[in-house]
């Protein structure tokens, strides 16, 4: 029998025991056995080939661990180290199971009620960090670090920016990452937070929860011009939405509520590879950059009401327009007139008007 000690990072009951049987292809047999690129992947890097810095911390300790039958010995193992050159090489776990050594060689663990998704790819995040247009004097708060990946781009182009994180684990996390500095970690709910915290004018930054995306960037417009932009990471079926053209399906009240800040438009998409865990859905940037004051379109205390219009249309969206908000009799050929004379058609539904033409007949409706 061949004992070989784990070094003290796992527990005494993890000591690798192998057997002469055991040796060589029988092992390959024998264990569980998963690929480099597997374990890198849920270290946080996308291939063995292309390790970020902080998948190498501490992915090399367990790489250590990682031991290969060498072919023709049968009664001594002889440990390689791995390389970037044995990328994809199936790797024996001896005896360790994938929960033991997940256990171990995580920072910490993603929780499902946070709904995180970390992003691991340093080149998507410091092209996220880069996005952001803030110029001297104005300031960037992030929303939901997680373990700052793109946070520490952030800190490089604006080292007083703010950070906004409702896990008091990943606070611990993130604060050790980015080390000293001037940034500021709020730990918050951002759904709550007062952005006013952070100073304006402001810029908004951050990879969002899918659960609750759509409710941050409703809270994050809200505050007007005093947002200036905002830069975010979404499932891509809501970035299609926000900005989707008139005659879309995708054309709701999202799209029209975003769209009366300002035009927005997709940066580029993320693939599932680059988190972890991997989620089932696409992932996209969204950018915002409001240009103009809303305020001079429509009266901040108007703004209920126009979004309240528009939501009760999309809620009967295979309804015409002229009978849901005309009603009466006459109260739909009153719509109908409005609606030719925004130049829709008569018979257009909630999906058939652009922000424009919702904004005109909103005014026209209420004049």
């Amino acid at each position: 029998m061949l004992s070989v000690s784990a070094g003290g990072l796992f527990p005494a009951s993890d000591v690798v025991k192998i057997s002469d049987s055991e040796s060589s292809a029988g092992l390959q047999t024998n264990h569980a056995a998963i690929c480099c690129a597997e374990i890198t992947e849920f270290c946080g890097g996308t291939n063995v080939e292309g390790f970020c810095t902080d998948t190498e911390a501490f992915f090399a300790p367990a790489l250590s661990l990682m031991w290969r039958p060498h072919c023709g010995m049968t009664d001594t193992i002889k440990k390689q180290a791995i390389t970037p050159a044995s990328n994809f090489m199936l790797i024996p776990l001896i005896p360790f199971t994938v929960r033991t050594i997940y256990s171990n060689l995580l920072p910490m663990r993603p929780k499902k009620h946070f709904g995180q998704h970390f992003l691991t790819s340093p080149s998507y995040a410091r092209k996220i960090a880069e996005a952001v247009p803030a110029q001297a004097g104005e300031h960037v708060l992030e929303i939901g670090p997680g373990r700052g990946a793109v946070s520490i781009f952030l800190k490089e182009r604006f080292p007083e920016f703010h950070c906004v994180e409702i896990d008091g684990d990943a606070i611990v996390k993130l604060k050790e990452k980015l080390g000293e500095g001037h940034y500021t970690v709020h730990q918050a709910d951002a759904l709550t937070f007062d952005y006013g915290r952070a100073g304006f004018p402001l810029h908004v930054v951050g990879n969002l929860p899918y659960s609750c995306a759509a409710m941050i960037i409703k809270k994050t417009l809200l505050y007007g011009s005093a947002v200036r932009s905002f830069t975010f990471m979404v499932q891509r079926e809501v970035a299609e939405r926000i900005v989707a053209l008139p005659h879309r399906k995708a054309n709701g009240f999202l799209t029209i509520f975003c769209q009366f800040f300002a035009p927005p438009r997709v940066l580029f998409h993320v693939p599932p590879g680059a988190f972890f865990p991997k989620p089932k859905v696409r992932s996209s940037v969204v950018q915002m950059v409001v240009d103009a004051k809303p305020e001079e379109r429509l009266p901040p205390d108007e703004w209920e009401q126009l979004f309240s219009f528009v939501s009760k249309s999309f809620g009967m969206r295979r309804k015409k327009l002229s009978k849901v908000i005309g009603g009466s009799a006459q109260g739909r050929e009153r719509c109908e007139n409005l609606l030719r004379g925004l130049g829709c058609g008569q018979f257009s539904r909630p999906e058939d008007l652009g922000i424009n033409e919702w904004l005109g007949l909103y005014k026209e409706w209420n004049a």
